[in-house]
């Protein structure tokens, strides 16, 4: 049987190992779990560029240079949207998603950006690809 393989993403506020700690260690030996702080928070500065597609790179190279194919992926406020982001662009590299009031940057009209609504107004349509994810 294969152990257990998580990946966890904080939120905007605490660090990964603050966060998710006690967690990892009350989970125990079975359960390998990797509390890996955001991408935005990687330097004293966001990377140029940044958008929730630097934290699926982030994932992706944490998860690959830890050998893991697939993984469960849980995140908490900022780390829930780039879990639900990395969902959308890569489910067949996922067990499980867990979000954990999941931060929100868009509008939930899915109308097309407006200066009122904001670049981020596209957002919505991972949310409707994910709701033709087969049942666990």
């Amino acid at each position: 049987m294969e152990p257990i393989r998580a990946i966890l993403l904080p939120g905007a506020v605490l660090p990964a190992q603050e966060a998710y700690g006690a967690l990892i260690e009350a989970l125990g030996p079975d359960v390998q779990a990797v509390a890996k702080d955001l991408e935005i928070y990687a330097d004293s500065e966001p990377p140029p560029g940044w958008s929730l597609d630097t934290e699926i790179d982030g994932v992706l190279r944490d998860a690959d240079a830890l050998g893991w194919e697939t993984f469960h992926l849980a995140g908490y406020s900022g780390g829930g949207a780039a879990a639900l982001a990395f969902a959308a662009k890569h489910p067949e590299r996922l067990l499980s998603l867990a979000l954990l009031e999941p931060a929100w940057a868009g509008s939930w009209t899915g109308a097309p950006p407006t200066p009122r609504s904001g670049r981020n107004s596209g957002n919505w349509r991972p949310f409707r690809r994910s709701s033709s994810f087969p049942p666990l």
